[in-house]
This record gives C-alpha cells, structure tokens and sequence, in this order.
C-alpha cells in the first residue's frame, strides 16, 4: 500500500478486532506520514511492517515480490494468511476468525479442510451511501459506519473474491480472485467488504456505486474496533509526548489558565449524554441517581464574560472507572479523535442564550441556543481521576499556545495522552502543522503546508 493514513487505522483496528493475530503489512515506500504511522502502531499491536524494494520499477512487481518474501521469511509462524488490499475488510459470519476456519471445517469436513490449501471468500462491493470520498478525513468515523450499503447479492462482481490460504498456497503468487467468478455469490459464513466505490473514479465509481440493501452486521465489530483504535491513537499522542520534550522552547506570553470543571444547569435539569442517540439531554436533578446517562461535564477556564468569538472548552463525557459507560460510548460511531473521551467545544453567548458547537464538526449540540448555569467544582472522583485532572490543569499552566504547551510538558514527568490530545484539538491550524507530524495532522486539523 502506499499514502494510506487516511484510513489505515481503522483498517488494522477492525481486522484486531475479528481475531487476526497478527497483520504484515508492506508500505510502497509511503510520503505522507503512513511509514510513521505504523511504526508507532507497531510498538502497541503485532505489526510485522517492510517497505518494499524501490529498485524494481513495476509496484505491482514490488508488491509481489514483498509477499514472496513475507511467506518465505514468516512461513513457519503462518497458520492461515488473508491477503487483503487497503480497502477490504473481513467480516466472518461468525463473529472472529477462529469461529470461521471452524465453521470451514464443518462444512467441507475434517479431511477435506485439512487438504485444501486455500477458501474463497467473496466480496461485497460498498456503495457510497450518500458520501462523497474527498469528505473522508484521517478524523472521520470509521469507513464501517459510512459505506454500510450494497448492491443485491445477484451483483455479478460479487463474485470476485479473495482466498483465505495456508501458507505453501501462496509460495509463487496470489491465487486469482476471478478464478472462482463461475460459482454463485455465497457470504453465509463471511464476507470481503471492499470500498471499491471510494476508491475509484468516473464511471467505474458510478458501477459501483450501489447502495439497494443494508449490510445489518456492519457495525458488529464496532465497540472493539474503536477501542483498539483509541489505543492506537493514544500511543501515536505518547510517541509525540517525548518528541515535544526534546523542542526548544520558544518565547512567547505566557497566560495562566484557571482549568475547572462546570455542571451544565438550567430550571432543575442538568446537562447528560444519551450514549444509545449519540446526543446530549437533560435530565431531572432529583432523578440523576437513577439514570443510566452519563453526566455531561465542560472543561475549561470560563470568564465573567465571553468573547465575540467563543471560547474554547471540552466537554467530557466518558465516566472513569466505568468500563460498561466506555463500551456504551462506543457502541455507536465516533470521529477519530472523539475517541479521546475530550470533545473540542466552542462556548458562545448571545442575546442572553448560550450555544455550544462542536469545533471538529461545527455541529451545534443544542438545537436552538438556550440558557443555563455552569456550577464549577473541583474534581469529582466518580468523574475524573484527580491526578488526571491535575494534569490538564498543569498543561495549560502557561497558556494555550505550542510554545505553552511544550513549556509544560517538559515540567510534567508523565502525561496522559488523551489529555495531550484534547490540547492540541483546540491549537490553532498553522500550530498544529508545525508541532505535528503528517499522520497526525489529518487527525487533528492542521492547516497544509
């Protein structure tokens, strides 16, 4: 693959999730981040990652030759091996891909399964769903969650397919895809979900651009995808941590920032987040021991007055300490950097009535601008960690500006990097392309070069 940041993550995070152990994965010798990107990834998860040889001239020689040689080198540590591209992801019918090889065995018998050397799996070609692929960020949700539609089964390039192979099958080459296109379209015990659509042109995209049924299990490796995928974020954060520390620091005004945490209040209702509509709500305060919303929390330094052009907060929503209110938050889709548990907000105030807006999405969260109180208190420890509520305080110890920020980080003998990330959500453009590097910028919103 080559120049893959956009989406990389969510590719390795979902294929983890349904059980591979371990994923080889060759980069063309990529120019925008995504060498780095794996490298990072592969210090968390077991990624075993090569670049291919850039003396042969053909990429599609250079690919094969990589795979030669990955099934020559690994030949002993591979058990069953699925060569997939960038944009086809498995979905075994039966939930990981022990069940599927089991379910294999089943089917075609003990004997037969131990002397076939590869099985099919076909496609099922994604369309569009309403999106347009020059939208899809390296911060948007998963492609899972966006080209969850199909064409009808009878579709004749469902046929196509890829074969999930023991290792002496792939000795010389990849066995055909088109080798089994006289047989009918079978996805009872998985499928290949391919983004042919997204990833094509013109009127091939138009062919493929069929969106008749839904796929209903889209979503069925979701929460654990997404958590696999927070932790890869969460490492890239931690590797960017240390490369901070070692920058100079720059002069610059520093501005101390008060960080509190505010109860969003109005007429005896407070402020929660419905995990299973993917909204706020409010809530009766007498009826908030029963309930299982989550609270609705901001983070931030809150003035006596706010600017004309807002004032930056985050909201938090993701209770500490409570693995089943994480499960629930992602159980239902989220941009990248939603995964932090931080969501960069913009605090408005006008005509008596606050807003607060999404500042990733510029999405408002109320549906018309309302009034309410924030209670500021000090750290609750049913909501946040009081060492990592320390941390967000110490980081904006000198303002928030790179300068402040890389001030701070070197007084700080740790730091979260959920923490660090909410930061650098609310940097400005031109900052973030100058502290961060290309896998991240995508990520966070830095302006281009």
């Amino acid at each position: 693959m080559r120049n893959a940041r956009k989406t990389l993550h969510w590719w390795i995070a979902h294929h983890l999730a349904v059980g591979f152990t371990t994923l080889y994965i060759c980069d063309d010798h990529s120019d925008d981040g995504t060498w780095e990107f794996l490298q990072t990834a592969a210090h968390r998860y077991d990624l075993r990652i090569s670049q291919t040889d850039l003396s042969i001239t053909s990429p599609e020689e250079r690919r094969e030759k990589a795979q030669r040689e990955l099934v020559r080198e690994q030949h002993q540590n591979i058990s069953w091996i699925l060569p997939l591209d960038l944009d086809e992801y498995f979905y075994p019918e039966s939930g990981s891909v022990r069940a599927f090889l089991a379910d294999l065995k089943a089917r075609y018998g003990e004997e037969t399964f131990n002397l076939t050397l590869s099985f099919p799996i076909n496609w099922c070609i994604s369309g569009l769903n309403g999106h347009h692929p020059d939208n899809i960020t390296g911060n948007s949700p998963s492609p899972r969650t966006l080209f969850n539609r199909h064409a009808p089964q009878e579709f004749q390039d469902h046929r196509i397919v890829r074969f999930i192979c023991r290792p002496e099958a792939l000795a010389e080459t990849l066995p055909d895809p088109f080798s089994w296109s006289d047989h009918d379209v079978d996805w009872s015990l998985g499928r290949i979900m391919h983004d042919a659509a997204a990833q094509s042109q013109g009127d091939v995209r138009l062919h493929y651009d069929r969106n008749e049924e839904v796929f209903i299990h889209a979503d069925r490796f979701l929460c654990q995808t997404q958590l696999i995928a927070a932790r890869i974020l969460q490492a890239a954060l931690l590797a960017l941590s240390y490369k901070l520390r070692e920058r100079p620091i720059q002069n610059f005004d520093e501005e101390q920032l008060s960080i509190k945490l505010y109860k969003v209040v109005s007429n005896g209702m407070i402020l929660y987040f419905d995990h299973d509509h993917n909204k706020i709500v409010w809530q009766n305060i007498d009826q908030t021991q029963q309930t299982e919303l989550a609270p609705f929390y901001l983070i931030g330094d809150i003035k006596d007055s706010i600017p004309r052009n807002g004032l930056n907060l985050w909201g938090y929503i993701l209770p500490a300490e409570k693995l089943s209110s994480y499960e629930n938050y992602l159980s239902v889709k989220h941009s990248y950097s939603e995964l932090l548990g931080f969501l960069p907000l913009g605090l408005y105030y006008k005509n008596n009535k606050y807003n607060l807006i999404n500042s990733a999405s510029n999405e408002c969260l109320f549906e018309e601008p309302c009034s309410f109180e924030l209670v500021s208190f000090l750290s609750d420890s049913a909501l946040i960690n009081q060492t990592v509520f320390q941390q967000f305080s110490t980081l904006f110890k000198y303002g928030h500006t790179a300068p402040a920020l890389i001030k701070a980080l070197k007084e700080l003998p740790w730091i979260a990097p959920s923490i660090l990330g909410a930061a650098l959500l609310h940097l400005s453009e031109k900052e973030k392309a100058q502290i961060l590097p290309l896998y991240l910028q995508d990520i966070f919103g830095a302006a281009s070069k």
